[in-house]
Parts: C-alpha cells; structure tokens; sequence
C-alpha cells in the first residue's frame, strides 16, 4: 500500500511540474501569435511622433500592421528560417538576430506540447484517488518559475536576455542592426508592454487553472436530486 501511495504522490510532482512548464510556455505562446498588443503600441507611438527625428515621416500604423503580421508569421513558423516582409529584404544580420530569438520560441513550443501530454497523463493516473492539488501547487510553481525568470532577466550575461532586457528597461533594439526596414516597426515601448503582458497572461493562466480544479471537484461531488 505504501508503494502504492507514493507511486500517486511522484504523478502529482510531475503533475505539479508539467502544469506550471505549461502555463509559462503557453503566455509566451500567446504573446508570439497576439498582435493586438504591438498594433495598440504602435498607434499610441504614431498618434505622439508624426516623423522621427531625422524628420522622416512615421508610417502609418496600417502599414507597420501589415509588415509586422508578416514577420510574425514567419516568426512563428516553427520550421522556417527566413522572413518575409513585402518589399523588403532583411539583413544576414538580423535574420541571425531574429533566429536567435526564435530558438527560444521554439523550446518554448516543445515544453508545451510535451508538459500538456505528460500533465494530462499524470492528471488522469491521480484523478482516481480525486487528487487535484497539482492544479494549485502547479499554479504556484509557474509564479515562482516566472520570478526566477525575470530575475535571470536581469542579472544574465546572456547576449540574448541582455538584448531582452536592454529592450524592455532602456528601449534600446541595438541587439537589430540598421540596414533594412526592421528597427523602424518596433516602437520604444513594445518590449515593455511585452513583458507586462507576459506577466498578466501567466497570472490569468495561474487563476484558471485554479478555477479549473475547483470546477473538477465540484463536479465529483455526490449531487442531491
């Protein structure tokens, strides 16, 4: 019987830990597909500079919409490695940048696909002795994960996570080179609004899968009729 028990208590810490991989994986899922955020950025920068400080005209957030809708596909084309923005070639240099970044997208893609089916699978094996916790102490872990995140954030040497940070706390997209049309779609404060996005989705995510257990256990409860 004892084996027997601490066999359910190892599926609900791989429980525990493949729902926080995914609710952290999952927010950055949805930050590489939701372009509301970068079209809503983007206008409030238009709506306050009307040309740039050399004197050339902004373009117009119709335009930077298309381009950037663009570059998202092909961002979040996980097999591909160019990208295509109508009538524009991007630098060797930024290509290089962009793939970079991607890599991590890519792993971000691989852990929540592989913590949905091993979550899924430890959820069932538990949910014959009605132990739904890893909902909660998952939700828990994905906000300690996050903290540690943003500490990594901003204490690494990184090139990458420097670039990150450089975007989000300085608005400096120096980690782009200039050359092509790139540095001109990105507004100074997108990286910022990115990262407080972030943190709003994982806080949602946390709170329904919270929700998700107690609607579970509401459901397994015996029902008068």
């Amino acid at each position: 019987m004892g084996r027997f028990m601490d066999r359910y208590i190892k599926y609900q810490i791989i429980a525990s830990i493949c729902i926080a991989l995914f609710v952290i994986s999952t927010a950055v899922q949805i930050l590489a597909h939701d372009n509301k955020i970068y079209n809503k950025c983007y206008e409030k920068y238009y709506e306050e500079n009307q040309s740039t400080e050399e004197g050339m005209p902004v373009k117009s957030p119709a335009e930077v919409a298309l381009y950037y809708e663009q570059l998202s596909d092909s961002f979040t084309d996980f097999f591909g490695k160019d990208y295509e923005i109508s009538g524009y070639e991007l630098t060797k240099d930024n290509k290089d940048n962009l793939n970079e970044l991607k890599s991590y997208y890519r792993v971000s893609c691989l852990v929540a696909l592989v913590s949905l089916v091993a979550g899924a699978y430890c959820i069932w094996f538990i949910s014959r002795r009605r132990m739904y916790m890893p909902f909660v102490y998952g939700g828990v872990l994905a906000a300690f994960i996050t903290s540690v995140n943003f500490l990594v954030l901003m204490l690494s040497d990184n090139k990458v996570i420097s670039a990150v940070r450089n975007m989000i706390l300085k608005k400096d997209y120096g980690y782009f080179v200039e050359g092509d049309v790139l540095l001109s779609l990105f507004p100074p404060e997108y990286a910022r609004w990115l990262a407080i996005a972030y943190v709003a989705f994982t806080v949602i995510l946390i709170l329904l899968m919270v929700m998700l257990r107690q609607f579970i256990v509401y459901l397994g409860r015996p029902h008068k009729f």
